[in-house]
């Protein structure tokens, strides 16, 4: 009886413990890879949108700047525009 059991393994039975545990650590395998990707694709799309809104927030704030200090000079020339209209400044007199 011994021989006749190394026989039948022998012939490419498989031993009934691979059988057993080899499914479960399959889907357990999958189970973590499937759950790894998708946390991987969840993670680059939050970066992804956090760098879009950071990127609009930049732009907004230099627009904002950009539109402060030009908007210094023309006020600068609207005020010398009404001076010189009312004839308060000597547009002659350089000094």
């Amino acid at each position: 009886m011994l021989s006749n059991n190394k026989n039948s393994h022998a012939k490419g039975y498989l031993p009934l413990r691979l059988v057993l545990v080899l499914p479960f650590v399959l889907q357990i395998f999958a189970a973590v890879a499937l759950t790894g990707y998708l946390s991987l694709c969840n993670g680059q799309q939050a970066v992804n949108d956090l760098a879009s809104r950071l990127q609009r927030e930049v732009s907004d704030r230099i627009d904002q700047h950009l539109d402060s200090y030009l908007n210094t000079g023309r006020q600068l020339a609207e005020i010398n525009g009404d001076v010189i209209d009312l004839k308060l400044l000597d547009t002659q007199n350089l000094s």
